[in-house]
């Protein structure tokens, strides 16, 4: 967790990212074929249109 909040800080600092979104993936059923600790930091900006929130009929629509 360390690592996740230097690169969320460094994000942050370029201008990269208002926030983020942090995934964490568990084994086969999380998309795993080598289990160990996976976690994806999806950085964030205003209205960009990346994820929805909780509910939402669309949870991923990547335009990066």
């Amino acid at each position: 967790m360390r690592t996740v909040r230097v690169v969320t800080k460094a994000l942050r600092a370029a201008g990269l990212a208002e926030g983020l979104n942090l995934l964490q993936s568990n084994e086969a059923i999380g998309g795993q074929d080598i289990f160990h600790a996976h976690f994806h930091l999806i950085p964030r900006k205003a209205h960009d249109g990346i994820m929805g929130r909780p509910g939402q009929d669309r949870v991923f629509n990547w335009r990066v």
